[in-house]
């Protein structure tokens, strides 16, 4: 079984299906146009910190006590192109436990070597 859920999307947004098709057909290679997400907080991009608060998000604790104890096993990181400074955060939140994650993120921010911006 796969569960898709793209905390991203308005949950009162009545366009979904278009905008998951637009965004597949894209990572298939074809030409055609952007989908124009016409949501609310739309022109603000994207928030991890808004995504958290969606209903359809899925957070460490859903997965600890919802997910894997009913058989899911493998999850995938949303946001692979929103840039790396984003992915660094989905990464922070879900693989580093809270306690160390400033640390990290200082480490890696402190790094000259990195271009995250």
């Amino acid at each position: 079984m796969e569960f898709l859920c793209n905390e991203c999307c308005w949950f009162g947004c009545q366009d979904r299906k278009n905008c998951y098709e637009n965004v597949s057909r894209k990572n298939l290679g074809e030409d055609c146009k952007d989908h124009v997400c016409r949501s609310p907080g739309a022109k603000k991009g994207y928030r991890f910190s808004d995504a958290k608060k969606n209903p359809g998000f899925i957070g460490i604790e859903d997965i600890q006590n919802i997910y894997a104890p009913a058989g899911f096993s493998q999850f995938k990181i949303e946001g692979r192109s929103l840039g790396s400074a984003l992915i660094l955060e989905f990464l922070l939140y879900y693989m580093t436990k809270q306690e160390y994650q400033l640390n990290v993120r200082e480490e890696i921010y402190l790094d000259s070597t990195l271009d995250l911006f």
